[in-house]
């Protein structure tokens, strides 16, 4: 399998009590294939090391110092099992978490084979599934987990400076505070997943005052057609079981402002069926780029239903 463990402590098997050093390194986890399925990632290596302290139902992984690839994590974790439920505490950080890497080659097959299955599940005329969401695992188990990131790298975009508080008790998820910085821009936002309520309910806010909505669209391979700064919040709220249920219970609204911004005047032109092009004429001046004032969009969203409103 090409992986190397190394265990060096002390336990008791009558007890359960163990005090270990333990280091794991591997040049390739694609060595794991026949044992984990296709998910590993390839050509990425692997070295963990910690203190592992094990009694009377608690285990602790102290000193954790893992690195992935490009990636790296450090920091605690422990799971207490002594209660009703057992928990999970955990404290880590990093320099950099590198999703590119860590993504799995994709599988024809299996996506061929995913899409068939969703289809057969999907109902007639009908885009949002309503099968059960698997909440029930929410009930199962206790965490309080922070995360602190220096970088995250998705194939879309880099997030910098990411941290997050997850809290999970009697079936109630929280992600708050969530924070991090995209395109240059403060994002914060929080949410929530309730499966201990009679009917499971989700909750999602957002706030980024000063989004820089140019560099996003840049960095994100969207558009370069587009400058400016907005103010983006989102506030989100639903019920229900499946994803169908909790999209038609819906309610919240987004709003975007943007005082000042410019787009590029070939892109107008394109949604405005050549407007500047005409008032060019007009006034004998043509530029790369049109002035944006005031730009507002706003979506109040009421049992699923989205309006937009003038503002």
């Amino acid at each position: 399998l090409g992986v190397e463990i190394k265990i060096k402590g002390s336990a008791k098997a009558a007890t359960g009590e163990l005090d270990a050093l333990i280091e794991v390194a591997a040049a390739d986890l694609s060595g794991l294939r026949p044992l984990a399925g296709d998910a590993v990632p390839a050509n990425v290596a692997l070295k963990l090391s910690t203190r592992a302290k094990a009694s009377a139902g608690k285990a602790v992984l102290s000193d954790l110092r893992l690195a992935l690839g490009e990636s790296d994590l450090a920091g605690s974790v422990s799971v207490d099992t002594s209660g009703k439920l057992p928990k999970i505490v955990a404290d880590l950080n990093g320099k950099r978490l590198d999703l590119t890497q860590l993504q799995p080659a994709a599988n024809n097959s299996a996506a061929k084979e995913k899409a068939t299955g969703s289809s057969k599940s999907a109902r007639p005329g009908k885009v949002l599934p309503a099968d059960p969401l698997p909440l029930d695992g929410l009930k199962a188990v206790e965490a309080d987990v922070k995360i602190v990131l220096a970088e995250v790298l998705t194939q879309q975009i880099a997030l910098k400076d990411v941290t997050a508080v997850i809290k999970l008790a009697k079936g109630h998820l929280t992600l708050k505070p969530l924070g991090m910085t995209v395109a240059g821009s403060q994002i914060n936002a929080s949410a929530s997943v309730d499966a201990g309520a009679n009917v499971p309910a989700v909750a999602f806010d957002l706030a980024a005052p000063k989004l820089d909505l140019g560099r996003l669209l840049a960095e994100s391979k969207t558009t370069d057609m587009l400058q400016g700064t907005g103010n983006l919040k989102i506030k989100l709220a639903g019920q229900g079981a499946s994803i169908a249920a909790i999209a038609a219970s819906l309610n919240g609204g987004t709003n975007l402002l943007m005082n000042e911004g410019k787009i590029k005047t070939a892109a107008l032109d394109a949604a405005a069926g050549g407007l500047t092009a005409l008032v060019g004429m007009m006034t004998s001046e043509q530029s790369e780029w049109t002035v944006l004032n005031c730009v507002a969009s706003r979506f109040d969203i009421k049992n699923g239903v989205a309006t937009s409103k003038v503002l």
